[in-house]
């Protein structure tokens, strides 16, 4: 019984180890082109970057927080807001893009002139 159990928490430490690894590595490849996003022109497409950036990073440091591997968290921090802010400051060029692309006009709300009763 105490082999089953010692065999069944290694196996889940190993398989969150892996896990922890695949998405270093996932991160890794995304830190690794976000210099070069700035030259993506669609500003959607940039956006997307930024959304999957900022997902995979807080997905690192939320399931690989008990890792015994010494992550650099500041430094991952540091990054997502960049990211942050980066993403923020797209949202209204790709609505904009959006209407273009989809030929909606924006509803803006024309008061003619004031009513009194």
């Amino acid at each position: 019984m105490m082999r089953m159990i010692l065999f069944w928490v290694s196996a889940m430490l190993t398989l969150g180890a892996a896990e922890c690894e695949k998405l270093e590595k996932a991160f890794a490849e995304l830190d690794g082109d976000f210099r070069t996003a700035r030259t993506i022109k669609s500003p959607s497409q940039r956006y997307g970057y930024y959304y999957r950036y900022i997902l995979t990073g807080s997905d690192l440091m939320a399931r690989c927080r008990n890792d015994r591997r010494n992550y650099k968290y500041a430094e991952i921090v540091r990054k997502l807001r960049a990211a942050e802010r980066q993403c923020a400051g797209l949202r209204r060029k790709v609505i904009e893009e959006q209407w273009r692309i989809n030929h909606v006009r924006p509803v803006v709300k024309v008061v003619y002139q004031t009513c009194n009763y």
